[in-house]
C-alpha cells in the first residue's frame, strides 16, 4: 500500500519526492554550543526549503522545526549518553517504517548502526565531523577507543557515501580507510548568512552590558578537556597582567565547567565571565561583541564557531586545526597559532589589530551559505541512491 501511494504521488507531481531522514542525537528545542547541531538544524531547514520531505530523528522535543515543515521523532525525552542513545535507536529504527528509497543520513557512523541492521537496502550517507575515536580515546581510553573503532569501520563500509567537512578530516579517514576513499567527499558545513551577519560592536555590548571601551576575547563551546580551555585561561593570564581593559567570556557548559572556574580562582583573574550555552541569536550578539574568538583545540572536524564569526565580521584566533586553515589567513582576518606557547603575545596582537581586521572576514565565508551547501548535499544523495 505505502508503494502504491508513493506511486500516486510521483504520478500526481512528475517526479519523484526526495525523503531523508536526518539522525543526531540533538534536542532541537535546545540550544546546545555544538557544530554538529548548527550543521544538522541548518542542513534540515536547508533540504526543507528545497522541497525535500525531511525527518529528523532525535531527543526530547521539536522545538520550531514543525513550522519549518521538519517532522521530528523523539527516541529520548533527555540526554544521556551516546551509548543511550544509540540502544535508543536500534529499538526506534524497525518502527519508523521506512520507505527503501529514503535517504538514511547519520552525523556520525555509529548512529547509522542500527539501520544497517533494519534498513539494509536504504541508500545511507555519514557526515564526519571529526574523529569521534580519538574523542572517546582522550576520555574514555584506548580499549574504548578500539572498540569503537569497529563500529566506525563497520558503519562506513555500509555507507554509500561519506561526507567530510573539512579537507583535514577527508585526508585522514582516507588514510584510515584506503578502500572507502572512493566514497568519500568534502562538503563543508553551510551557514546562515542571513542571520550570522556583523553588527555594530558598540551596539552590541550596550545590549550586553559589556563596557564600550573592553577587549573582549570570546570563547564559544564545550568545557571539555580536548577544547584545552584552561590553555586559554593560562594564556589570558598574561594578557590580563598587560591589559587593564582586556576581559576574557567563555560561553557553554561541559564536565570540566567546575575545574576551570577553580582554574580561574587559582590564576587570580578578575575580568574573566562563565555564561551559560547562549540560544543563537545571543552568541552571534556575543560574536559581534567580542574583538576577537579564540579556538586552541588540538583537534576538530570544522570547528563552526571560526566559520560563525567570520560571517559575523569578527578575527579568529586558533590553532590551526580542521577547516581554520582554510578560512583564516594569517594576520588578514586573524591569527594561526602553530606554536601554543606563542598564544599570549597572539592574543594581544589580536586585540590590538581587530578593528582593521574585521573587514576581511565576511568574504572569506560567504561561499558556505547554506543555499549553496545544500545543493552539494543533494548531489551526494542522489550519488548515494
Amino acid at each position: 500500500m505505502a508503494s502504491e501511494l508513493q506511486g500516486c504521488e510521483e504520478a500526481a507531481t512528475g517526479e519523484m519526492t526526495t525523503k531523508v531522514v536526518l539522525i543526531c542525537g540533538i534536542d532541537p528545542s535546545k540550544e546546545a554550543a555544538s557544530g554538529v547541531f548548527a550543521y544538522t538544524i541548518g542542513l534540515a531547514k536547508a533540504l526543507a526549503k528545497s522541497e525535500v520531505q525531511v525527518k529528523l530523528v532525535g531527543i526530547g522535543s521539536p522545538g520550531s522545526l514543525q513550522s519549518h515543515g521538519i517532522d521530528f521523532v523523539a527516541v529520548q525525552e533527555r540526554p544521556t549518553t551516546s551509548i543511550q542513545f544509540l540502544l535508543s535507536l536500534m529499538k526506534a529504527a524497525p518502527a519508523l517504517n521506512l520507505s527503501a528509497d529514503t535517504v538514511i543520513h547519520a552525523q556520525r557512523p555509529d548512529d547509522l548502526v542500527p539501520f544497517c541492521v533494519f534498513n539494509p537496502e536504504n541508500p545511507k550517507v555519514v557526515t564526519l565531523h571529526g574523529s569521534h575515536a580519538d574523542s572517546i580515546r582522550v576520555n574514555k581510553g584506548d580499549v574504548a577507543g578500539q572498540i569503537y573503532d569497529q563500529i566506525e569501520s563497520y558503519a562506513l563500509k555500509r555507507s554509500g557515501r561519506i561526507i567530510c567537512v573539512s579537507k583535514s578530516t577527508l585526508s585522514r579517514f582516507r588514510g584510515k580507510y584506503l578502500g572507502l576513499s572512493g566514497r568519500m567527499k568534502l562538503v563543508y558545513a553551510g551557514l546562515d548568512l542571513d542571520e550570522l551577519k556583523p553588527a555594530i560592536r558598540e551596539g552590541a555590548r550596550a545590549q550586553l552590558g559589556l563596557p564600550a571601551s573592553a577587549k573582549v576575547l570570546l570563547y564559544a563551546g564545550r568545557l571539555v578537556e580536548e577544547k584545552r580551555v584552561d590553555v586559554i585561561l593560562k594564556a589570558f593570564k598574561q594578557v590580563e597582567d598587560k591589559n587593564e581593559e582586556a576581559m576574557l567570556i567563555l560561553v557553554g557548559g561541559g564536565k570540566d565547567e567546575d575545574a576551570l572556574k577553580n582554574l580561574t580562582n587559582s590564576l587570580s583573574l578578575k575580568r574573566v565571565k562563565f555564561l551559560p550555552t547562549a540560544a543563537r541569536s545571543r552568541l552571534c550578539l556575543l560574536i559581534s561583541a567580542a574583538d576577537a574568538v579564540v579556538i586552541a583545540s588540538k583537534q576538530e572536524g570544522l570547528p563552526t564557531i571560526a566559520m560563525e564569526s567570520l560571517a559575523c565580521g569578527t578575527p579568529v584566533v586558533s590553532t590551526p586545526v580542521g577547516i581554520v586553515p582554510e578560512i583564516v589567513r594569517d594576520g588578514v582576518n586573524g591569527f594561526l597559532v602553530s606554536n601554543i606557547e606563542t598564544l599570549p603575545e597572539i592574543l594581544e596582537k589580536a586585540l590590538a589589530t581587530s578593528s582593521s581586521l574585521s573587514k576581511n572576514c565576511v568574504e572569506a565565508v560567504r561561499r558556505f551559505s547554506w543555499e549553496s551547501i545544500v545543493k552539494e548535499v543533494m548531489a551526494v544523495y542522489n550519488e548515494a541512491s
